[in-house]
Order: C-alpha cells, then sequence, then structure tokens
C-alpha cells in the first residue's frame, strides 16, 4: 500500500533524508517508482510531487487537470520531475505493509497528550499514518477525525457518505489551514486512532 506523506509545517517541506525519515516513523518504507506506478494503476491519484526511494520526484494523475499535467499533458499516468538534488524539499510517497496488530478507534475525546495516554492505558500506542493506511485498506471506516502518532489528525472512509470528506473513499486529513498545511493546534480535542500489535504466544 503506497500513501502520500506531508511534513506538518508546510507542503514540500522534505529533503530526501527527511522523507526517507519521515516514511519510517510512519510504520513504512520510502516507495520504490514500481510501486507507486503499481498504486497508480489501483487508482491512487494525487497532485502532490514526493520523493521515491530512487531519489526521483514523482505523482500519479488518473484525471489530467489544470496545474496537474507534469511531463504527460492531458495523458494519465504517473509524472516526474526526473532524479532530483537530495536538499531539495517536497513531499512523499510511502510504502507499508500489513500491520501486525490491530487499528481501532477511541471515542473519548481528548487534546493529544490525553489521546496518547488513553492508548497507553488500554496496552496500545497513537497509530501511525501507515497502521491507519494499512488498517483503511483492510476494512477499517470511521467518519470521525482522531489523533495519530504523528500529531496529526485523521479519519478512514471506505463507504464515501455526506458529512465524511468528499466522495471517494480514502483516509481523510484535518488540516490547520485552508490550503492544506499544518496540524490541528495539540490541545483540541478530538478521539483517538489506536494500535495494539499481536502478542505471539510460545
Amino acid at each position: 500500500l503506497v500513501f502520500h506523506y506531508r511534513a506538518a509545517s508546510n507542503r514540500y517541506a522534505l529533503t530526501f533524508p527527511d522523507a526517507v525519515r519521515s516514511c519510517k516513523e510512519n510504520s513504512g518504507i520510502i516507495a520504490s517508482p514500481e510501486q507507486l506506478q503499481a498504486a497508480f494503476e489501483d487508482g491512487l491519484d494525487n497532485c502532490d510531487a514526493g520523493w521515491l526511494s530512487d531519489r526521483t520526484v514523482r505523482y500519479p494523475i488518473k484525471t489530467p487537470r489544470p496545474g496537474c499535467y507534469g511531463d504527460r499533458n492531458n495523458l494519465p499516468g504517473v509524472r516526474t520531475y526526473g532524479e532530483r538534488d537530495t536538499q531539495e524539499t517536497y513531499d512523499v510517497y510511502c510504502y507499508t505493509k500489513e500491520p501486525q496488530g490491530d487499528v481501532y478507534y477511541v471515542s473519548e475525546r481528548n487534546n493529544l497528550e490525553g489521546a496518547r495516554n488513553s492508548c497507553l492505558r488500554d496496552g496500545a500506542t497513537l497509530a501511525t499514518v501507515g497502521q491507519l493506511y494499512a488498517a483503511w485498506r483492510k476494512g477499517l471506516d470511521q467518519c470521525d477525525p482522531g489523533w495519530l502518532a504523528d500529531n496529526s489528525v485523521r479519519y478512514p472512509i471506505r463507504n464515501p457518505r455526506k458529512n465524511c470528506g468528499g466522495e471517494e473513499p480514502g483516509v481523510r486529513t484535518l488540516y490547520q489551514f485552508p490550503n492544506r498545511t499544518g496540524f490541528p493546534s495539540p490541545m483540541k480535542r478530538f478521539g483517538a486512532y489506536c494500535y495494539k500489535g499481536n502478542i505471539c504466544k510460545i
């Protein structure tokens, strides 16, 4: 599963080393061109340029539109900026596998610290972005924003419906600003998405 990741500070704020670290912190690795191509063929459409493992910057477009034509004009496909200087800044595309555990929603509304503690009391941790995406892929559908481990607030929608963030399935992100940047203040109150790993019994 490939997912797009943006830094909390701004759009296009990650150097290549930052991008690698961000994916790792969110239960993934930086995606390869082949993985992004497969995600595009599976329906991924995102007009945000992101780092890939070969130090190229690309983005997948199923429906060409103004501002998203890139090097392919009106044709659908994965756009590329080619190989870039590793200190340039973009977003990133990460790849994650199915987690060995469960992601679940806690409805108690808390600030970020309270949400983290509510998971800990249950023997869990706040889920990472990668864990939430993987759970969404497995069927998690919850129209309730919740805190995640990277201090973001998101929610997974498998069955789009009114007041749940649009007409397409996906993981929704709550941004602080209208230009889709910034995470909510850590003092705001939301539910939480917790992750509890499977315990192997010998």
